[in-house]
């Protein structure tokens, strides 16, 4: 089968469980705020402190390096040095870019778009922080877990073969990336950050990097610091992070899959498809990020294989690239990491 394209709604859709007030940028009841506001200064303490130290130890590299070349010295190694797997990373991209070309969900979308070349954008944007922010920020959370639980251990990985190191270590943060996906949706706080990732309309390989910087704070937060309680947790989270990033790439694009068998298992680009879906009947679903199993799970898995919708978020509201033509990529993302703070002050008009 081929499977069905969905199209996108003639109006907005009525408020739903999942996004609610949130999807509407309408006004939180006074206990929705209070605990908004609670969630918000918990997540700020953890994350805070990091900011500021890292942002100390910035400046006191830049003070030492003494002239604009030494810095770009420093800065060209350091970043060499934590690149060294990128041709295994563009090879596994020409392979999603090639499936995508061959067996596209929609053919009328353009390779280089006002959209794509905004979602290219954030992936410069943001490999740049996971080659230089992201590994301090889990050493981090991993100094974190050793300091508040210093004699905690949910499970003794290092006493495991390998395989069954990386296989019990792959499932307990994909759990946890299931759960940091719920919770995203869930609170308005959260979503306001999260619906920039939802807001593409055009799925392609690059939009798993559409992220707003402070939605990938709360993301890994919840996602990594409950691993840094296993015994080889360091080791158990970097292989997590090269397993999923090519699956990620994968279930972003514009491809029309689902995989066959391997759905019952895998999350796969036409269900993540759903779930970036922006018509109403597919809300709630689908949060899996690597594995379907928790989906299956729990209750929130879409049972239709067959079906593309159409992708975006119902906020009118919102910056889109599309909208600011050719010209507006720069523009639409500086605009792009406003648009949570406005859509979070709406919550407390």
């Amino acid at each position: 089968m081929h499977g069905r394209t969905a199209t996108v709604p003639a109006a907005d859709p009525a408020p739903n469980p999942t996004y609610g007030m949130a999807a509407q940028g309408g006004r939180l009841s006074r206990g929705q705020r209070i605990f908004n506001v609670l969630l918000g200064m918990i997540t700020a303490a953890l994350v805070l402190p990091f900011v500021v130290l890292y942002t100390r130890e910035l400046a006191t590299t830049v003070a030492r390096a003494g002239d604009p070349v030494t810095l770009a010295k420093w800065i060209y190694w350091y970043l060499l040095n934590n690149v060294r797997a990128l041709p295994a990373y563009f090879a596994g991209l020409v392979v999603v870019f090639a499936l995508q070309w061959i067996r596209p969900v929609d053919r009328a979308q353009g390779a280089f778009s006002p959209a794509v070349r905004t979602d290219i954008l954030y992936s410069v944007v943001m490999f740049a922080f996971y080659a230089t922010v992201a590994p301090a920020y889990l050493g981090w959370l991993k100094a974190l877990a050793t300091d508040v639980v210093p004699s905690m251990e949910i499970v003794r990985a290092d006493v495991l073969p390998p395989v069954a190191q990386i296989v019990v270590g792959y499932l307990a943060v994909d759990f946890l990336g299931w759960l940091h996906h719920l919770v995203r949706h869930k609170v308005p706080l959260f979503w306001a950050f999260h619906a920039v990732h939802h807001s593409q309309e055009e799925l392609n390989p690059f939009s798993n990097e559409r992220v707003h910087l402070l939605d990938w704070f709360v993301a890994n937060l919840v996602k990594f610091l409950p691993a840094f309680f296993f015994t080889e947790s360091m080791g158990i989270v970097l292989n997590y992070i090269v397993i999923h990033k090519f699956l990620d790439h994968l279930n972003h694009a514009n491809v029309r899959t689902n995989l066959g068998p391997l759905r019952y298992v895998f999350v796969t680009p036409q269900s993540h498809r759903i779930h970036h879906a922006v018509e109403r009947e597919y809300f709630d679903l689908n949060y899996g990020v690597s594995l379907s199993l928790w989906d299956h799970l729990f209750g929130t898995q879409c049972r239709d294989y067959e079906v593309y919708p159409a992708t975006g978020i119902p906020d009118r509201s919102y910056p889109s690239e599309t909208a600011l033509g050719s010209g507006g990529v720069v523009r639409s993302f500086l605009r792009q990491q406003v648009y949570p703070f406005r859509k979070i002050r709406r919550y407390f008009d």
